[in-house]
């Protein structure tokens, strides 16, 4: 007598095979996202939506761009363009001085960035990077 049909193993050794593909490839989206020059691990919350979210920031020439950890999406989640980009404060989170925790406001939408001081650091060298606007006339 048998108890498993053949056809039953197929779709489960299928979607075992499915699931083992979906894990490989968010797997490499986040090891190719840590490795761009200028990525920095952080979580990130609106003031509007209390939970943190965990991902990647990756600091371009003219824009932030903040990729969720937890997706396949190879688009950013949310854009932050340097001309409309503002740190408001920063503290260290909590207890431990391992993490650094930043209010920002980006065009009159604040947010919160948590990361480690030596990635707050790199933001920092980010916005103080940044071209001038215009050129003094002033001279």
């Amino acid at each position: 007598m048998r108890l498993v049909s053949s056809g039953f193993v197929d779709i489960v050794l299928f979607l075992l095979f499915l699931l083992i593909l979906t894990v490989a490839a968010a797997a490499l989206r986040l090891v190719l996202l840590q490795r761009r020059p200028g990525s920095l691990q952080c979580s990130l919350r609106s003031t509007a939506s209390r939970p943190w979210r965990t991902g990647v920031l990756v600091l371009g020439p003219y824009s932030l761009e903040w990729f969720r950890t937890r997706t396949l999406s190879l688009r950013p989640e949310k854009v932050f363009e340097r001309s409309g980009f503002s740190i408001l404060k920063h503290k260290p989170g909590g207890a431990a001085a391992e993490l650094t925790i930043a209010k920002i406001d980006y065009r009159g939408e604040v947010f919160s960035i948590a990361m480690s001081p030596h990635s707050f650091a790199g933001l920092i060298s980010w916005i103080d990077a940044a071209p001038p606007v215009e050129e003094p006339t002033n001279i």
